[in-house]
């Protein structure tokens, strides 16, 4: 929940954007593998802010395909998702590229995606193998910093349950968080809110809201344009207007979110349901489960013995290893290249 937004600002974009998803192009020579990476939770919409550790392993010989996604309490709706965006662009990576195995990798949240893809979508997302990061299923109230004493009174207060219906003061509390969002968004791409979002936000805003200009004037609209339009091109060449689309697709995610704990939801499927689907029907030959040795809410070691419970009886190929490296939960962020180093390790003694 507590997102280094202004990271972004940093960062300039992944190359070669194809929506929704985007490449990392490697070296002049021929990938050893393609890698499909999901992002963490709450920084799925974003996967500019693992660029540094995906340059480091394009910059190895691999191409890297990155998928964002929206947090969400449906698995199975964000794994189709997932699913969807890939076989979009998956054509013309093989026209481009011909025939290369396919990895997962996956942080946090991600692993997660990728351990439902492997198990309960093999033929829709062939893995070759799997590199999963962090894994771990807790419940919202388990990964959530800070749930019980700020999230969860937090999200009560600003909604209910869509049933019964919300109350005309926490749908204007909703609308006024979504409304400022993209009106927020729209001032830092230098463009003045739409009259739309305006009137949305003075009705919200109730009392308050007849401070809010709306609608603006069409002259006013076309001076402000004119005037920022040359700064305004200036920045989309920087990349920078790329980091407030990421920006506002993190914090986009947040009201479904704070509805799912005002009523009570959780992640549709446990650690335990998770961890039976694995052991039914886990398809990745092979596995690398990287575990940190600070990450307080990791579950790599459930994770690596239903992988190995998988592999018994000979019935599937599977073979998995369990590393344990010094780091916490955001090591993919904080020493990208060390990390990094680990994957391409067993990478390149897995695949070449």
């Amino acid at each position: 929940m507590f997102i280094p937004l202004l990271l972004l600002l940093l960062l300039p974009p992944l190359a070669l954007p194809l929506s929704p998803s985007f490449l990392l192009l490697p070296p002049p020579t021929p990938p050893k593998a393609l890698l499909h990476f999901l992002p963490g939770s709450f920084l799925s919409p974003s996967p500019a802010l693992y660029k540094p550790f995906l340059e480091e392993l394009a910059q190895r010989g691999y191409l890297v395909v990155a998928t964002p996604y929206k947090t969400s309490t449906d698995y199975l709706g964000t794994a189709d998702s997932i699913i969807s965006s890939f076989d979009a662009l998956a054509p013309s990576l093989a026209a481009s590229y011909g025939p290369l195995p396919v990895v997962g990798v996956g942080h946090s949240l991600g692993s997660v995606q990728q351990t439902i893809l492997t198990s309960l979508f093999p033929s829709s997302a062939p893995r070759a193998g799997n590199v999963l990061l962090s894994w771990n299923s807790r419940s919202l109230k388990e990964s959530i910093p800070l749930y019980e004493e700020l999230v969860r009174p937090f999200s009560s207060g600003l909604v209910t349950p869509r049933s019964p219906p919300l109350s005309s003061e926490k749908l204007r509390a909703l609308d006024a968080f979504s409304s400022s969002i993209s009106s927020l968004s729209s001032l830092a791409r230098l463009s003045l809110p739409s009259d739309s979002d305006l009137s949305l936000l003075r009705s919200a805003l109730g009392p308050l809201g007849g401070k809010v200009p709306s609608p603006l004037p069409p002259a006013l609209r076309e001076l402000a344009a004119s005037a920022s339009s040359p700064l305004r091109d200036a920045l989309g060449k920087a990349g920078l207007l790329d980091r407030v689309d990421d920006a506002e697709g993190i914090l986009e995610q947040l009201p479904p979110i704070f509805e799912a704990v005002a009523g009570g939801q959780d992640f549709e499927l446990s650690a335990g349901d998770l961890l039976r689907c694995v052991e039914g029907g886990y398809a990745a030959r092979r596995t690398l489960v990287v575990q940190f040795e600070g990450d307080a809410i990791d579950q790599s070691d459930l994770l690596y013995e239903g992988i190995t419970k998988a592999g018994r009886g000979g019935e599937r190929d599977v073979s998995v290893e369990l590393r344990r490296v010094p780091g916490g939960h955001l090591e993919l962020l904080t020493d990208p290249k060390k990390v990094a180093g680990e994957v391409a390790a067993w990478l390149e003694k897995e695949f070449g």
